[in-house]
């Protein structure tokens, strides 16, 4: 190969590899924002459907205190 054909194909190279680096960056980039976003839509709704069976829960508790009084004077009466 000929010097001339050499230094005219380095510098191609150089500059071919480096928007090659460029790009990729750009699209990992990307790819981890869109990751990031969806681990925060999925930690949404997990917070949501915690959010939901705690107040179901709640509610469970709460009927369950209320209920055992009377059942307890209930048995009471029969006694």
């Amino acid at each position: 190969m000929s010097s001339a054909l050499l230094v005219s194909i380095i510098p191609a190279a150089i500059i071919a590899l480096a928007v090659g680096l460029l790009i990729g960056a750009l699209i990992q980039k990307r790819h981890y924002a869109n990751d990031l976003k969806n681990a925060g839509h999925t930690a949404e709704g997990i917070i949501e459907t915690a959010k939901k069976e705690a107040a179901t829960l709640k509610k469970k508790q709460f009927s369950r205190r209320r209920t055992k009084p009377i059942n307890i004077a209930a048995k009471l009466r029969l006694s």
